[in-house]
């Protein structure tokens, strides 16, 4: 094949790649566009999943703490209710006593009164008198304080009220406690259902995405295969450009060589492109 041959070859190749280029771009573009797009949606995909284990594992351990608070606080109400039947088995003895001998003044009422008495004696100077009949009146006091007593076992009523209330306020805190775990722990659920709903919106986003990266992609390979195969030819016509190229050069150099060497014979004048091209013979 001539020179003239394969150059014209190559100036078709190049048109065509250049007719190509235009849409394969597009393509490509429009490949990529909807891949960015796809790879974002798997990307937030991931990105709740990884949220939603990591609220399950929260979750679980808020579960066992709310278990463990549950039992702390079954334990207590069930302390407050024993507590409470005894408080009030004490109440119904010390009424059904208070009756039996006719009394009608409060035992913690009479505590006071004895232990003010007692701080009279102790820091007040009092006549002889005086005292005896305080003394003989704190004994009365005394003695009734003892018939309201009627269970030594169980304690004073005083001090099982005290612990009643104690009990109590531990089994409300304790509660609240529940309560407040449970509430987070709702709360863990219910983002790992929103974003279930999320992933579930995004899933039905991926499948039109995937599609039409797909469809795209079906549309751009043929484009790429033929452009690297134009792309291919045209560097192999290049090579026998260059060849050619290289051929004629070595063909125009020999011809004026043999010019110059005739006008040397002759012994005539040469010109600077003479001189050039007996140079380019060594």
């Amino acid at each position: 094949m001539t020179g003239d041959g394969i150059q014209e070859q190559y100036d078709q190749l190049r048109k065509r790649f250049a007719e190509l280029k235009p849409a394969y771009q597009k393509a490509a573009r429009e490949k990529e566009q909807a891949y960015r797009h796809l790879r974002s949606i798997t990307d937030k995909i991931k990105s709740r999943n990884k949220k939603i284990q990591d609220f399950k594992v929260e979750r679980d351990e808020l579960t066992d703490v709310v278990k463990e608070a549950k039992q702390l606080r079954n334990k207590l109400n069930s302390e407050v209710k024993n507590k409470s039947q005894t408080h009030r088995e004490m109440r119904e003895q010390r009424a059904e006593v208070m009756n039996k001998h006719n009394l009608r003044k409060d035992p913690v009422k009479i505590q006071k009164e004895i232990s003010r008495i007692e701080t009279q004696l102790e820091t007040e100077i009092i006549p002889f008198s005086k005292e005896k009949q305080l003394r003989k009146h704190v004994a009365e006091l005394r003695s009734t304080l003892s018939k309201i007593s009627v269970n030594p076992e169980k304690g004073n009523l005083r001090d099982v009220r005290k612990e009643l209330k104690k009990v109590k306020d531990e089994a409300e805190s304790a509660h609240a406690k529940v309560q407040e775990l449970a509430q987070a722990s709702q709360e863990k659920h219910e983002r790992i259902t929103k974003l279930f709903n999320e992933i579930k919106g995004f899933r039905e986003e991926e499948k039109v995405w995937a599609q039409q990266y797909k469809d795209l992609k079906a549309e751009w390979v043929p484009m790429k295969d033929e452009m690297d195969q134009i792309a291919s030819q045209m560097r192999e016509f290049e090579e026998k450009l260059g060849m050619v190229r290289e051929q004629s050069y070595k063909e125009v150099l020999a011809e004026k060589s043999k010019e110059v060497k005739d006008k040397i014979k002759k012994g005539k004048k040469l010109s600077t492109e003479d001189l050039l091209a007996f140079q380019a013979m060594k």
